[in-house]
């Protein structure tokens, strides 16, 4: 069977399929370079809005958020410490700060956060249920 014979035989269904494959294999290259890159924009967008007002807690949090997000935990740390200087009195604040610090091995501060977290007396349930877990695991 010749080359055209074959294709005549190939029914366009499966044709337009197998171009698709094609087009399909270098489509998400592109898609992940500008998912990337708008990841890399929306990053420095929130770390310019938390410079230009550090006081913005909301910006700070989601800042955090980004960079956990990337594995950016020291980044993370500083934005959430940032807060605290703030507004001291942020149960969720210091949990999150207590993960970070567990997870990069410092379990004597991730024990100090945690126990902030706890201190005060609208800490939420769920929060102190998170520092247990946490603190047996110490």
């Amino acid at each position: 069977m010749t080359l055209a014979q074959t294709a005549k035989a190939v029914p366009i269904w499966l044709l337009a399929t197998i171009a698709g494959w094609s087009g399909a294999a270098a489509q998400p290259a592109a898609t992940a370079v500008t998912a990337a890159t708008v990841v890399q924009q929306d990053y420095d967008a929130l770390f310019q809005q938390m410079y230009k007002n550090p006081s913005n807690l909301d910006v700070s949090f989601k800042f955090a958020e980004q960079a956990v997000k990337r594995g950016d935990f020291e980044a993370a740390i500083g934005a959430l410490e940032r807060m605290l200087f703030f507004n001291p009195n942020l149960p969720r604040v210091k949990l999150e700060l207590g993960v970070l610090y567990f997870k990069l091995g410092s379990y004597d501060l991730a024990r100090s956060y945690f126990q902030e977290a706890i201190k005060a007396p609208d800490a939420p349930d769920d929060i102190r249920a998170q520092v247990r877990a946490y603190l047996t695991e110490i």
